[in-house]
């Protein structure tokens, strides 16, 4: 009798109540993934069409961001939606209203926790705005509690940054606590790199083979399209009795400047390593 009775009073509940919180779960959803496809897909349209971005990564790194941020506050409205229709269904919500309100425990949150929310949340819309970084740049980010995080931004919400380091290591940083953030893959890079040459090399062939070293590494179909600027002989940064350390620099497409400052090393270090090319000829 007793398992007839529960059996009965569960089928009575799912009449009355279970359908409803079922179907507002399945169109809650099928509303937040027609929005994110619709709103997506405008997004998309609206960057492709636009003269602001410079080149391709430009327009996908900004399509990426706004997308996964729409999709941040969509799914934050439509849980806190069917989170209220669900406890208005299941008679809930009146009572725990007045509890909340008499106890002064609405009175805390919004007093604390909506006052951080609120702050991040206007953070992440000027970084988004302000097009600061996107998904995908490299940023060195500063934070007013913790110290500073370089790494790679992976995703872009109403709340946090996440950022994930060189070792792996993902970082969850509250928009609001960000300090300062530089963008290390905006629009261009610079390479530049010191190198040390014997006091008594000669300046002027080593500006020379730098120089022809640079354009011949610009003109090769590898790195034809990475290299803006190619590389070249910048100056004299320093010197001692016996060292002289010169600068040599090139300008880059984002997020390359580092495969080409490896790559320009190298070269770089077979032209030092004959050090007879930059020695002073001596008087006949």
């Amino acid at each position: 009798m007793e398992f007839e009775t529960i059996a009965g009073a569960v089928q009575d509940w799912a009449f009355d109540h279970g359908w409803r919180i079922l179907l507002i779960m399945v169109v809650s959803s099928i509303i937040r993934r027609f929005g994110v496809v619709f709103l997506g897909r405008f997004i998309n349209h609206s960057i492709e069409t636009s003269e602001r971005f410079e080149n391709k990564r430009d327009r996908k790194l900004r399509a990426d961001t706004l997308v996964g941020l729409i999709d941040s506050i969509l799914k934050i409205t439509t849980y806190i939606i069917v989170a209220l229709l669900i406890l208005s269904e299941l008679n809930i919500l009146k009572l725990v209203a007045p509890l909340l309100a008499g106890a002064g425990v609405l009175s805390l949150l919004l007093g604390f926790g909506i006052q951080t929310f609120i702050k991040d949340f206007i953070s992440g819309i000027f970084i988004v705005a302000e097009n600061q970084y996107r998904v995908g740049d490299v940023v060195s980010v500063s934070t007013a509690v913790g110290g500073s995080v370089d790494g790679t931004v992976i995703r872009i919400s109403l709340r946090t940054t996440v950022l994930r380091d060189n070792d792996g290591a993902i970082h969850f940083i509250p928009n609001g606590n960000i300090a300062r953030a530089a963008n290390q893959t905006l629009d261009y890079a610079k390479v530049n790199i010191e190198v040390s040459l014997p006091i008594e090399a000669d300046l002027d062939r080593a500006e020379k083979e730098i120089g022809a070293l640079g354009i011949a590494m610009s003109k090769e179909d590898l790195w034809h399209h990475t290299l803006i600027q190619a590389p070249f002989y910048h100056g004299v940064q320093k010197f001692d009795k016996d060292v002289i350390t010169i600068e040599v620099r090139a300008k880059t497409i984002p997020a390359e400047q580092w495969r080409v400052s490896s790559e320009l090393q190298k070269r770089l270090a077979k032209v030092v390593s004959n050090n007879k090319s930059f020695e002073k000829k001596k008087p006949k």
